[in-house]
């Protein structure tokens, strides 16, 4: 059995980021890996604001922020085996995994070089479906390209990933789907547990505070004569309504299973309202996170899928994609320590 560490974002707390994390952990146990996810140094906590009275909006985010953090403290701790560094457990370590999510992206990561998993011997070394979620700046990519080269074994989330790679290193790379679809439906639905409201419903995922996709959600779910219910990246009070700000890691699956429709700016967002068969609608983000759409376009061309859709529309394109991606984990647990 080959002792597995994933390094990956799984100490975010972010939806997507923690059920990849999940996905690709159990899937390597599937495969008869003992998998875990590498955690990284304790953070220092920040010290309170003393001798002054916070304002009421101020304290209100704080508070959901609090909240939200307890749901995803628990999610990893039931749902996540996660071992600090250790250096006699680092030798131990069979192979290493980097991704997925958007662990080449140095606005997600702050360019910390541990996604390119230098504490492990060359040999060790492997990613999956990894994301450069942006194209990297030029004066970057002489340092990308030097990191990268470590690695022994190079699987990408996105063709635009592999073409990079290829340009950067003459190498090519694997494109893999992301950990969320390696696992069915029907594990899911088991996860997310119970329905949250007996009433119909809409739902949107917004990552940023957008108040126009806002209104395009309400005014959708007013046409329908269903209620607006919504899941934000933060409290925003002007938009309203109340969010589903701190609702569970498993609660945030059950909204997207049990909606009549999905409205996502979430790149995992959008995935889960397809696993569920979900009529869904592929929001755009804005701003310095424009680029990030690139994301998305390129997964609804991969599995054959537009904007606005219900379900998979190719299951054959997606179950292809799906057994190659797991056919790449079995070489890398094949090879690993070869």
């Amino acid at each position: 059995m080959k002792k597995t560490g994933i390094v990956t974002l799984q100490d975010s707390d972010n939806y997507g980021a923690v059920l990849q994390a999940f996905a690709l952990q159990e899937t390597l146990k599937e495969l008869g890996a003992d998998a875990y996810e590498l955690g990284t140094e304790q953070k220092k906590e920040t010290p309170a604001v003393e001798g002054r009275t916070l304002p009421p909006a101020i304290r209100r985010l704080r508070e959901e922020g609090e909240r939200r953090h307890r749901h995803f403290e628990a999610f990893r701790e039931q749902y996540l085996h996660i071992l600090p560094p250790d250096g006699a457990m680092i030798r131990e370590t069979d192979l290493f995994i980097t991704g997925s999510d958007q662990v080449w992206n140095p606005a997600v990561t702050g360019g910390d070089p541990r996604y390119f998993l230098p504490f492990a011997s060359p040999e060790k070394r492997a990613s999956y479906a990894a994301s450069f979620g942006e194209d990297p700046r030029e004066e970057t990519l002489p340092a990308l390209a030097e990191a990268l080269s470590g690695l022994r074994w190079l699987s990408v989330r996105e063709e635009s990933g592999a073409r990079l790679i290829g340009r950067l290193l003459n190498r090519e790379a694997e494109t893999c789907v992301d950990p969320v679809l390696l696992l069915p439906a029907e594990t899911w639905s088991r996860m997310a547990g119970p329905k949250l409201s007996p009433d119909p419903y809409d739902l949107l995922i917004m990552v940023q505070n957008d108040p126009e996709l806002a209104e395009h959600a309400k005014d959708k779910a007013a046409r329908s004569g269903r209620r607006l219910e919504a899941v934000t990246a933060s409290w925003y009070p002007p938009l309203g309504y109340e969010p589903w700000a701190g609702v569970c890691v498993p609660g945030w699956l059950a909204l997207i299973r049990d909606a009549k429709s999905v409205i996502s700016s979430s790149y995992h967002g959008l995935l889960f309202a397809m696993i569920f068969g979900r009529p869904y609608e592929a929001a755009g983000l804005g701003g310095g996170l424009e680029p990030r759409n690139a994301r998305i376009r390129e997964i609804l061309a991969a599995l054959g899928q537009d904007s606005r859709g219900a379900g998979w529309k190719t299951e054959s394109v997606v179950q292809e994609r799906r057994e190659r991606s797991r056919k790449y984990l079995e070489r890398l647990l094949d090879e690993a320590g070869g």
